[in-house]
């Protein structure tokens, strides 16, 4: 599940340069499995839809 941990990150970079290397880092799992991690997860967990 993909956390910015927002203002924090600012430590490392804007917020689109922390979400770039996120998405660097699941860039080999499955297009569905990619959206469970950037919402999909948070989404059914915390019942959003």
């Amino acid at each position: 599940m993909y956390g910015s941990d927002w203002p924090v990150c600012l430590l490392a970079g804007e917020y689109g340069r922390v979400h770039d290397l996120a998405a660097d880092r699941v860039k080999e799992l499955s297009e569905a499995d990619q959206g469970k991690f950037f919402g999909g997860n948070a989404t059914k967990f915390y019942c959003l839809s």
